[in-house]
């Protein structure tokens, strides 16, 4: 039988109670926040924003508006691919450092 063994720190040192949408960190429209839990320790690991319909909606809107007048929708998928394709090099490439 083998045994695998997984570090399950996790950073703390960052706010997680903010949503990030259109680039700017802000506080839930909510106001809440959610217990974030290591499963297989059943730990308290930090909390998280509990984002809800308008934060859902205020990302979409975000997110068509860069798609409509941002560089990515300007790209080819050719173009596009070329970058996911690099970009999952970049991960490949570091899958220890992001693993941790």
């Amino acid at each position: 039988m083998h045994t695998i063994s997984f570090d399950t720190s996790f950073d703390t040192s960052f706010d997680t109670s903010q949503v990030l949408i259109d680039g700017q960190w802000r506080s839930a429209d909510s106001g809440q926040t959610l217990p974030l839990e290591n499963p297989s320790e059943g730990t308290r690991l930090t909390h998280i924003a509990r984002g809800n319909a308008a934060d859902i909606n205020a990302a979409v809107v975000a997110a068509r508006a860069a798609l409509d007048v941002g560089a990515w929708g300007r790209m080819t998928a050719t173009e596009r691919g070329r970058v996911l394709s690099a970009n999952g090099r970049k991960v490949l490439e570091n899958v220890d450092m992001l693993a941790h």
